[in-house]
């Protein structure tokens, strides 16, 4: 049985992996028909001999991560991701199958019980591989900040800051990198997305003078963004758990997806993102907020950790990894990470594609949202009403990690 015989609906080969996977011995598949779905993912649906109802199945090419994800990790997690049947892989990527989960609701529908359960699967990831041994010895990429852990430190011994020259301490962290040659790739794009932004003047009542300011900081002592993280122990992360990943079905089973951007890292990085998505991409049910004590955030961090300290030891007031540290430290640093990493590159490609004076984006600003479609900046017209709220959480977070210093 080979990859194109599945994928060619072959009668045999789906027998062979029912037999294989579902232990099925006896039976026979006896009908297989395809449907393709968004997302370059294919729906198999398998008649049985001897059921009423057929199996279905989603198959999908993905890279060589995922691939090997689902090949070596997936039915580890207690059913957090989906239960793979098949994984093949080549140098270029990799081709997987796996369980269709059922129909499931979406995330404007979710209820508070809905939200407890996501926050304590993404918890059952992070805990069941939190500090382990093991990751060493897994071949998944790290996430960009484990990456640029290296770098920054190799970096700051070399900081005139932190040498006794005697002569006089001036420039900063990443004046020091660059005349060093030490460069972090997700930084050196920010700073390009942020000199664009602050040529343009910022953003009217989105991006002011005191948030260009803060990630002006960011970006020159990124050492006060990394060293929360460096030492929180590592684990495994999803990379991207966005609301449209999660799939809570009718019978609430609920279920990670999408694992292309798994790496290993601090488990925070995983929760600043799907907090961000959650709250400021989607509409959450109005009777959320009436039921929910204090803020949507509050809830989301504390069920979180709250789960996750029923696995890992949370121990200290302060140590790194600690419940403390997590909220007070290491998840602001998260924070300002994303923002920085995420949301400045990202202007690079907004602005790249519009005229660069600023009298141009002074009449961009006056705009309505259809007329700035009519530009052609359809993603600058559909972020613009949250980016405040974005950029107001990121200020609150660098102000934390500014008076712990």
């Amino acid at each position: 049985m080979n990859v194109q015989q599945l994928k060619d609906r072959s009668i045999e080969a789906w027998t062979w992996l029912i037999r294989q996977q579902k232990k099925l011995h006896t039976e026979t598949v006896v009908g297989v028909h395809s449907e393709e779905l968004e997302r370059g993912r294919t729906r198999f649906l398998l008649t049985l001999s001897d059921y009423s109802e057929p199996l279905s199945v989603i198959a999908f090419e993905t890279n060589k991560t995922e691939s090997a994800f689902y090949g070596r990790i997936a039915s580890g997690l207690n059913g957090i991701a989906p239960t793979p049947w098949f994984d093949w892989q080549d140098r270029d990527g990799g081709w997987v199958v796996v369980e269709e989960g059922g129909p499931f609701h979406s995330p404007a529908t979710w209820s508070r019980l809905d939200l407890e359960r996501v926050t304590e699967r993404l918890a059952g990831v992070h805990s069941a591989w939190w500090g382990a041994e093991e990751l060493k010895r897994i071949d998944l990429p790290k996430h960009p900040v484990v990456q640029s852990f290296d770098i920054s430190t190799k970096a700051n011994s070399s900081h005139p800051a932190n040498q006794n020259s005697g002569g006089p301490q001036t420039g900063s962290l990443l004046s020091t990198m660059q005349s060093r040659g030490q460069a972090i790739p997700e930084l050196m794009i920010a700073q390009v997305g942020f000199k664009m932004l602050k040529k343009l003047g910022g953003w009217p009542d989105l991006i002011e003078g005191v948030h260009l300011s803060a990630l002006d900081h960011l970006l020159q002592e990124p050492a006060i963004m990394l060293q929360p993280l460096q030492h929180v122990p590592f684990t495994l992360l999803h990379g991207q758990p966005v609301s449209e990943n999660w799939q809570i079905n009718l019978m609430d089973k609920t279920q990670l997806v999408n694992w292309r951007n798994v790496c290993i890292g601090p488990a925070v990085c995983d929760l600043a993102i799907f907090i961000e998505d959650y709250i400021f991409w989607h509409t959450p049910r109005p009777d959320l907020h009436r039921t929910i004590p204090g803020s949507l955030e509050e809830m989301l961090v504390d069920g979180y950790l709250m789960n996750l300290g029923e696995h890992v030891a949370l121990e200290g007031e302060t140590r790194p990894g600690s419940s403390r540290h997590l909220r007070r430290h290491a998840l602001p640093a998260a924070i300002c990470w994303h923002t920085v990493s995420h949301w400045l590159p990202t202007f690079v490609n907004w602005f790249g594609r519009m005229p660069a004076s600023r009298h141009s984006w002074e009449v961009i600003e006056d705009l309505n949202p259809e007329s700035i479609k009519a530009w052609g900046l359809h993603e600058l017209a559909a972020y613009r009403p949250v980016l405040g709220s974005i950029f107001h959480r990121f200020l609150n977070a660098y102000k934390l990690l500014i008076n712990d210093q």
